[in-house]
């Protein structure tokens, strides 16, 4: 009986000690993925306002490109009657 005694005082020893190990991985796994979700919101953010950026310079360069469209127009125009 005395073994027995033994047996599961040991084990009501190691459960609040299993516990404390349960209850810390999950913590660090909620500490982990809340770093992530923030880590992602500003990866997000990032790419958002680039993307903004990259637009607005395209739409930059297509109005010069349509400008020095109409410009070279006007001139071939004006050397054509030149002749």
């Amino acid at each position: 009986m005395n073994t027995n005694t033994e047996a599961y005082i040991g084990l009501l020893v190691q459960i609040p000690l299993v516990g404390m190990f349960i209850w810390f991985t999950l913590r660090q796994n909620k500490d982990f993925l809340t770093a992530m979700e923030k880590r992602d919101d500003q990866w997000r953010e990032f790419l958002r306002a680039q993307t903004e950026s990259m637009n607005s310079a395209i739409s930059r360069i297509a109005e010069e490109v349509q400008l020095m469209g109409r410009e070279l127009s006007e001139l071939r125009g004006r050397n054509d009657y030149s002749r």
